[in-house]
């Protein structure tokens, strides 16, 4: 992932590599209109909602309150609008959802 949330830190590293592959896997299976976006900003968006479980420990399921934090989170980490939150947000909740620790 190369871009990254101001929150992210090692521990987020180790996970994502842990469960990159499997992600991606399930992620294809679940959208098979992925390749609209590329390869890498599927992975940067599924790896920012597997790290935010650890921003949100206590968050049982995805709320309006998760997507719009992780949508700020989103538009900070791209500001010149390569990819709008839109195209991204399912992949993002996806990895949110299958990524508890």
């Amino acid at each position: 992932m190369t871009r990254k949330p101001h929150w992210w830190d090692k521990a987020n590293e180790i996970s994502w590599n842990d469960v990159k592959s499997t992600l991606l896997e399930g992620w294809h299976s679940v959208k098979s209109e992925a390749k609209q976006a590329g390869q890498e900003l599927q992975e940067t968006a599924l790896a920012l909602g597997h790290g935010a479980r650890s921003r949100f420990p206590k968050a049982v399921t995805w709320t309006k309150e998760t997507e719009a934090e992780l949508k700020r989170d989103w538009e900070a980490m791209h500001k010149e609008a390569e990819s709008s939150w839109e195209q991204v947000k399912d992949a993002v909740q996806h990895g949110w959802e299958r990524g508890q620790r």
